[in-house]
Parts: structure tokens; sequence; C-alpha cells
């Protein structure tokens, strides 16, 4: 359970080695898949990108599987956003899709939201001013903008361009 609250990097290294040795304990597979994405957060804060990708993957592939649409709304964001951060949009942008996919296919708000506001923050970097306007509009109509302010502060930050529409969906 630490490693889920924690960013201690030193914590993480001294103990990734037990973590993956008894992996196999955990009887339900989303803990597992849950487990992996913190394994991909901290190689990629370590900058182990490859290593990072493949636990990210590994993640995506076992929360697929579960067929629980809820479990790790991160999903996809989290390998588009380690691909737009190594400077590879095409990759990053196909994840991002495919969270939109999957969040329309299930109905899921949280991954709409998110990828909307993966995609807004794309072509915002592509300097695709009027499509990164559009996408952080569809992300904005999913929230509350009193309650996401830490969330996706770029977001937010980018709600002043478009305009006052802050209503979350019912």
């Amino acid at each position: 359970r630490f490693i889920r609250f924690s960013n201690n990097l030193p914590f993480f290294e001294r103990y990734y080695k037990s973590y993956v040795k008894y992996k196999d304990l955990i009887p339900d597979e989303l803990p597992k898949a849950n487990l992996f994405q913190y394994f991909g957060y901290f190689f990629w804060m370590k900058n182990e990108n490859e290593i990072s990708i493949k636990y990210f993957n590994d993640s995506l592939d076992i929360a697929n599987a579960s067929g629980d649409t809820k479990a790790i709304p991160r999903r996809y964001t989290n390998l588009g956003f380690l691909y737009e951060t190594i400077g590879d949009l095409d990759k990053a942008e196909y994840f991002y899709l495919e969270g939109l996919e999957f969040g329309k296919k299930y109905n899921s708000q949280t991954i709409l939201k998110l990828s909307y506001d993966a995609m807004g923050r794309l072509n915002l970097a592509r300097n695709n001013i009027q499509k990164a306007i559009e996408y952080f509009k569809e992300s904005l109509s999913f929230f509350d903008l009193h309650n996401i302010k830490n969330r996706c502060p770029l977001t937010v930050e980018y709600s002043g361009i478009l305009g006052n529409n802050t209503s979350p969906r019912s």
C-alpha cells in the first residue's frame, strides 16, 4: 500500500525487488495492474522510459482483460503522457484517442475527461490552438471547476480562453 501513496524514489528502489518477487501473491489481477501503474510511474520518474512503458502496457493489458471498465481510468492517458514527454507525439495521440474511444464505448466520464484534457494539451503542444480549445471545452464539460484545480491544472489554466461554460455534465 505504501507505494501507492508515496513519491519516495529511494524507498521504491529499496523495495522494488520485493514487490516484483511477491507480486504473484496478489490474488486479484486489478491490484496487480494498479501496482504496475505505480512501477511505470516510478521508472518514468527515473527516466527509464522503456521499463516504464513495459509496466504501463502490462497494466493496460491486465486492466482491459479484467473487463472492469471503471478500474484504472488513467490506463491510456499515462502511456500517452509518457510518450508525449519523450517527444513521440504520434504515439501519445494514439493512446489518448484509444482512451477517448474506450471512454465513449463504456460511458466512463473519468476516462473521457482525462482523455479530452490530454488531447487538448497535445494539440496545444502541436500549436493547433483551435483544436486544443475544442478538446479543453469537452474536458471542462465533465468538471466542476471548483473541485479540479489540482487535478487538471492545464485545463483550468486555459479555461479563461474557453469561456464560462463550467457546469458539470449530469
